[in-house]
């Protein structure tokens, strides 16, 4: 299999920062590490495996969407299918359709 790779958006790496500062404040810094680190493990699997999760055909863009625990990672495969665009990392409790709205009115 050829080398696979993802790219995180601007708004997929704000999201895991302000994901791992979440859970470090809550949980502790081990815990905030080991998430990151599995949903890292997950965007390369992802990347190896771009048809994996479901469309999204509610929210705008239609992207694909995989979930590891409570967060839904959003991406798009390249038109290659060489590498994975991670759009956004999300919490799939939050209101998913608003975050989506709000990203077409900037």
């Amino acid at each position: 299999m050829a080398q696979q790779c993802y790219v995180l958006s601007p708004e997929a790496i704000s999201d895991l920062l302000d994901l791992e500062a979440f859970l470090t404040e809550r949980e502790g810094r081990d815990r905030a590490l080991t998430v990151i680190a599995r949903l890292h493990r997950a965007m390369t699997s992802l990347s190896d495996y771009p048809g994996i999760g479901r469309r999204r055909r509610e929210l705008r863009g239609e992207p694909q969407s995989y979930a590891v625990q409570s967060w839904i990672i959003f991406y798009r495969p390249n038109a290659g299918r060489t590498a994975v665009e991670i759009i956004r990392v999300i919490d799939g409790r939050r209101d998913l359709s608003a975050i989506f709205a709000a990203r077409r009115r900037r």
